[in-house]
């Protein structure tokens, strides 16, 4: 009530001012939807409240259409009309709220005293997802491991093969990945025999896999280390502070995800948290200032190398063979420091590193290392920035430089520009120097020019020097599946010129090149070609130069031996997974050809990528042969709230090695439950519905809540969350009969 006094004040002070004109105050109304939250347009003259019609309903999910004076808002199932007010306005379309409350209610509840605008447990028309209970779709909670791996003698295996042939021969070879012996069996044949037997412990910390190891030629190896098999992405949160117009709503977004979302308060301070990943991560900060002014951005970069570890993590790898014993120790102090040391024992002569990594800025990152008893020092930094990325490498030993590297780009609209530099010393004897820029220009049209230019310097007994350049100028066309370029090469050994382009078919490729070197006075012809079938891939390469003519040719292919004999064109041992989402009609958890695969419900996989098939399945290549992998479905994809997955949002799956594995996942129908508390001696805020001691769903304005449910025998307790108190506990069958009861307070006691 004070901040409605508050209102009427200076809404009569400022009418002591004028007496033509009505004077609306512009004031924040929050609307809380289950699931959302948002600030609307809301405007009090000291009598009545008025809202943007065309905001509010749009934030309700209908279609608005204004004609005139009049406002329509549709659904599947509404039709809603509404005049615009009289009242001093330049655009848009004002409505009474309280005329809007007339027809709304009970599914919208205003509280005046506080400007909060909330739906009702009543609008089952809009989501019911409570936003307290709307997990974001970062969090990475582990899920339960659904989807395992079954540990057998014999399970399969998957060989890729090659035969090789040039003019060193002809070369056999063979690659299996088998499992067996309860673990994994990885083998190589070809110019000689390894083998490793590996296992694995993935709910364990203090272990997390074991491998023994054939190397050739009689020697061996052992390792172990508790690294998690699959690293986790999610690194650390980072709370972001700063500066905005008073009450002004704060967003940070995070590839379009809004991650975090609070107001400013009435002096424009603000605190946000946000995750940060492992790798790059690109956060996008927006400020909307009440009055419509237009919406401010700011983006923020952070970087957050893979070897930076959490607060008080600890993992170590050790290694055990004939030459060599190592241990490598790796400690979490702060978000932004991991320790790190090593011992190293060989021939008989032991050395020990110790380093840190640093991330001292959002954007840097310094990885150091001392060598003792040698005294080398090693210093690797890494800056990420929106348009400029650079890579250096410096190693030292007694205050003396022996090389160092340094990788910088930089872009601009259609033009990138690399430059690589590197200086190596050879026993304190010559010294080489080197830098290699190049420029870029890639057009919308397809348009490509490629400019390079090559510098080495070398110097002997710091007087003596001789200095070799090399350039090469490219342009021409390039789409995608096409490329033609006309270049001129010159170095020290050749002036070359000519034409070079490639070809890309449905299962064929072939690139080519033909020109003149002008110093040899002859023509160079090379030549690639790549054809693929359902067999094997055939690949020959020949080339023509000065020296005379080489070429190579090779096969490679894979056989996987499981449940049936399969083959593939490709040589790569590739684990994958293949997860069909689809709408279980008869309840009975299992894929029947006349149950739909749902195409638009999204999930996410940790340390991987997706890729929708025409079928609507999502498809994820080149995972790890038996490592866990965590998945989550976005619950903000699911259009219908009725339908909940079987397996929950969030599960776990172990990849099978050179397998497709498929993953079902049924998309049940709940059925939706309404009630209603009565008899409430508190604030309705205070209170939670659990069933079956889980926490669902909060209590509204009006005593009211609604949730989805499978068919089934349900305890509800209704409980305060600042005590922990339970008022009042009900079982109640749920049936597609039974929608909506009443718990009493004062009636229904545990």
């Amino acid at each position: 009530m004070i901040q409605k006094w508050s209102l009427v004040v200076l809404v009569m002070f400022l009418n002591m001012q004028t007496t033509v004109a009505q004077v609306l105050m512009e004031v924040p109304l929050l609307m809380e939807l289950p699931g959302k939250e948002s600030l609307v347009h809301a405007w009090y003259d000291g009598e009545s409240f008025y809202i943007d019609g065309q905001d509010l309903f749009e934030n309700l999910k209908f279609s608005v259409q204004i004609s005139g004076s009049k406002l329509i808002a549709l659904d599947a199932h509404h039709r809603y009309e509404f005049d615009c007010a009289g009242v001093q306005a330049n655009d848009g379309c004002k409505l009474p709220l309280h005329k809007v409350l007339d027809q709304l209610e009970p599914m919208l509840y205003f509280d005046e005293t506080r400007l909060h605008l909330r739906a009702s447990s009543a609008a089952t028309m809009f989501e019911n997802r409570s936003i307290r209970n709307h997990s974001p779709s970062w969090a990475e909670v582990p899920g339960p491991h659904l989807f395992g791996r079954n540990r057998k003698m014999w399970g399969g295996m998957m060989a890729s093969w090659q035969v090789r042939r040039d003019q060193f021969g002809v070369r056999p070879s063979v690659k299996m990945t088998a499992s067996a012996l309860k673990g994994t069996v990885e083998g190589k044949v070809g110019n000689g025999f390894r083998w490793n037997y590996s296992y694995d412990w993935p709910d364990q910390s203090w272990l997390t896999q074991i491998k023994v190891a054939h190397l050739g030629q009689g020697a061996s190896m052992l390792s172990f280390t508790n690294l998690p098999l699959i690293r986790p992405r999610l690194q650390h949160f980072r709370e972001i502070t700063g500066q905005s117009a008073p009450h002004a709503l704060l967003q940070a977004v995070i590839s379009g995800e809004v991650v975090d979302q609070v107001q400013a308060d009435a002096e424009g301070k603000y605190r946000l948290h946000a995750p940060l990943w492992y790798g790059s991560t690109k956060m996008q900060i927006r400020s909307q200032s009440l009055g419509g002014v237009e919406e401010i951005s700011r983006v923020i970069y952070q970087l957050t190398p893979e070897s930076l570890l959490p607060p008080r993590k600890m993992y170590f790898q050790g290694h055990i063979s004939q030459d060599i014993r190592r241990l490598h120790l790796q400690y979490g102090l702060y978000p932004k420091l991991t320790l790190q040391t090593e011992l190293e024992q060989m021939d008989q002569r032991l050395r020990i590193s110790s380093g840190a990594i640093l991330s001292p800025l959002s954007y840097l990152s310094l990885h150091t290392t001392m060598h003792l008893p040698d005294l080398d020092g090693e210093l690797a930094l890494q800056l990420w920035r929106p348009s400029v990325q650079v890579t250096a490498h410096l190693r030292a030993r007694r205050h003396k430089l022996l090389n160092s590297s340094l990788t910088a780009s930089a872009s601009r609209g259609a033009w990138t520009m690399v430059v690589r530099g590197r200086q190596i010393a050879f026993g304190g004897q010559s010294q080489r120097l080197s830098i290699h820029p190049e420029l870029w220009l890639h057009d919308a049209g397809g348009l490509l020019v490629h400019a390079r230019y090559e510098a080495t310097r070398t110097y002997r007994n710091s007087s003596e020097h001789r200095l070799y350049s090399g350039w090469r100028v490219a342009t021409g066309w390039a789409f995608s599946q096409a490329r033609v370029l006309a270049f001129v090469n010159r170095d020290r050994f050749s002036h070359l010129f000519g034409l070079e382009g490639f070809l890309i078919l449905r299962h064929q490729s072939l690139s080519f090149s033909i020109g003149w070197e002008a110093k040899q006075r002859t023509p160079v012809v090379s030549l690639s070609l790549q054809a693929s079938s359902a067999f094997g891939s055939l690949f020959v390469q020949s080339q023509r130069d000065a020296h005379g003519v080489t070429h190579s040719q090779h096969l490679q292919g894979s056989i996987q031996i499981g449940h049936d004999v399969t083959v593939s064109p490709y040589g790569q041992l590739e684990s994958a997974v293949e997860l069909r989402i689809f709408e279980d009609i008869n309840g009975n958890a299992i894929e029947d050809p006349t149950e739909p695969i749902i195409p638009h419900i999204e999930a996410q996989i940790y340390q991987g990528s997706w890729t929708r098939l025409r079928s609507g399945s999502l498809y994820s290549s080149h995972l790890n042969p038996y490592q866990r992998y965590q998945v989550r479905l976005l619950e903000d994809s699911i259009r219908d709230p009725s339908l909940h997955p079987a397996t929950g949002m969030d599960f776990s799956f172990t990849a099978d090695p050179g397998q497709r594995k498929i993953i079902t996942v049924a998309m049940q129908r709940l059925i939706p439950v309404t009630g209603k508390i009565t008899n409430i001696d508190r604030a309705p805020l205070r209170l939670q519905i659990r069933v079956n001691q889980k926490t669902t769903s909060d209590i509204y304005q009006d005593g009211g809540f609604s949730l989805h449910l499978h068919p089934g025998e349900y305890t509800f307790a209704i409980v305060d969350i600042l005590t922990d108190e339970i008022l009042a506990r009900k079982t109640v069958k749920v049936d597609p009969l039974r929608f909506h009861f009443e718990l009493d307070l004062k009636e229904d006691y545990p």
